[in-house]
């Protein structure tokens, strides 16, 4: 490409593929990425936390991204019993692992012939552990994708609210639109994200807001818009608010061991949820859902462009 007789220099290229599951976006970054020198996946992510900061702006922040876009750094794995490693990082900071962004990589990173399924099940690695994803194949093809997450909580009730606590830094909030008066509904979103910001910022702890519509769970099926206790909305269903209803559901005898949910976002997202062991205080949830494949980029690093280190909006 020319400009005034000028070829434009372009001093990086990065290949990446976008996916979604159930709403939520993941950009693999699949070429392209820093080499990086820790003997472990957590010294890697301390590297990256301290060393390429503007990199993960580049890719996960507008003009590139946006507020919401998460990513995932495919690495050689450290353990043999791997098949691939994944470090995770937001439009904010570089994360820990959450199970939803594990299954899109698994997909992905299949789908791309990147690896082999072995018996079914793609093992990743990441800072938090291996997790086993259990693909789904039917006639060569991709059907579904399955996670068990393991759950120990404390249930309490303020008033019309529940809260779910998963360890002492993990809180959902859990409030029943019947009792807002409000209809979980896309077109009174904005009334919605007012009620769970209003409701999330009153309780002294930090937490994550669940508004739950729970009147066709006779059905096996119930509705949520979640607001995480940072500000962003899920654009899925979000795994862990799962579990989080899951147990409020048991608690309260609306769901017994051995049975399923289907769990509807605001967006219209779904997972299935099922219940799978259950002991007080604890249980196994196993996550299945679809993921779908929605791009391929070369992202190139122009290094006279001004904004090249990516900016967000707050609030937009």
């Amino acid at each position: 490409m020319e400009d005034g007789g000028d070829r434009m220099k372009f001093v990086k290229a990065i290949t990446t593929v976008d996916a979604h599951m159930a709403g939520e976006p993941l950009r693999l970054i699949m070429n392209g990425v820093p080499l990086l020198q820790g003997n472990t996946l957590q010294e890697k992510q301390t590297e990256l936390v301290e060393n390429y900061q503007a990199f993960r702006r580049i890719l996960m922040q507008e003009p590139r991204g946006h507020a919401a876009m998460n990513g995932c750094m495919i690495v050689p794995p450290c353990s043999e019993k791997a098949d691939f490693a994944a470090l995770f990082m937001d439009a904010n900071e570089f994360t820990s692992s959450i199970e939803e962004f594990v299954m899109i990589a698994a997909v992905v990173m299949v789908e791309m012939g990147n690896i082999q399924i072995k018996n079914d099940v793609v093992a990743v690695e990441t800072i938090d552990g291996i997790f086993s994803v259990n693909i789904c194949m039917e006639d060569g093809e991709i059907q579904a994708v399955s996670l068990q997450k393991n759950c120990e909580y404390e249930l309490q009730h303020h008033a019309s609210q529940s809260v779910v606590s998963f360890g002492s830094n993990e809180h959902y909030v859990i409030s029943h639109t019947k009792h807002l008066g409000a209809k979980l509904a896309m077109d009174e979103f904005i009334e919605l994200k007012s009620w769970a910001h209003k409701i999330r910022t009153s309780l002294s702890t930090e937490c994550s807001s669940i508004l739950i519509d729970a009147a066709q769970i006779e059905r096996k099926r119930f509705k949520t818009m979640v607001q995480k206790k940072n500000g962003l909305v899920s654009r899925s269903p979000y795994v862990r608010a799962t579990c989080a209803c899951l147990a409020l559901f048991k608690e309260e005898g609306m769901l017994q061991e051995g049975e399923s949910l289907q769990h509807e976002n605001i967006t219209g997202g779904t997972y299935e949820a099922k219940l799978m062991e259950y002991t007080q205080n604890a249980m196994t949830v196993q996550i299945t859902g679809r993921v779908f494949i929605t791009g391929m980029h070369q992202f190139l690093l122009d290094p006279s462009d001004p904004l090249a280190d990516g900016f967000i909006i707050v609030g937009s």
